[in-house]
């Protein structure tokens, strides 16, 4: 089941506060519910990724990304995705799921979430990301033009998602 109620509430509750930089960080709290919490009573694997959406909702709100998307009916969409767990974030946990945008290369955007308790990482996911107009794939750097920033491509995890994409070139 999604979270439309969550997603409703932390834009409510987030957006108009703060606007921020399209490379800045996003942090928002929330807490494991039981419709987040498998029968061992932690977060379901498959949960990390609908609370991304959230997060990436989220910091294109306060961006203005979501506004540029709706004004050029451009929509983003997930290619993959790669996850490491650390530790479980039990029923009832209270965390932060961090969201920022790490890297960009041609069509592809490339995004950080980390669920972290207490500032430490409980998990990490990286999302490889496109943004689709009616011409197909739209250029990352029309994109950021259009949010109208003049913004240099983050390089700290260059190296890392380069052997990403290698990898995800083996698959048919």
């Amino acid at each position: 089941m999604y979270v439309w109620g969550r997603l409703l509430k932390v834009l409510w509750q987030r957006v108009p506060k703060q606007s921020l930089d399209p490379l800045a960080e996003s942090r928002i709290p929330l807490r494991v519910w039981f419709g987040d919490a498998d029968v061992f009573g932690h977060m379901n694997n498959g949960r990390y990724l609908t609370l991304c959406d959230i997060g990436r909702f989220s910091l294109g709100a306060r961006t203005g990304m979501n506004r540029v998307f709706r004004e050029r009916r451009w929509h983003p969409v997930v290619a993959s995705s790669a996850v490491r767990y650390r530790r479980s974030l039990k029923l009832f946990a209270r965390f932060e799921l961090s969201t920022r945008v790490v890297h960009w290369t041609g069509h592809w955007m490339f995004i950080e979430h980390e669920f972290l308790k207490d500032n430490t990482a409980y998990a990490r996911v990286l999302v490889k990301a496109a943004v689709l107009g009616k011409e197909g794939k739209v250029p990352i750097a029309e994109v950021i033009k259009a949010l109208g920033a003049e913004l240099r491509v983050p390089t700290s995890e260059a190296a890392m998602l380069a052997a990403w994409q290698e990898f995800e070139g083996t698959f048919r």
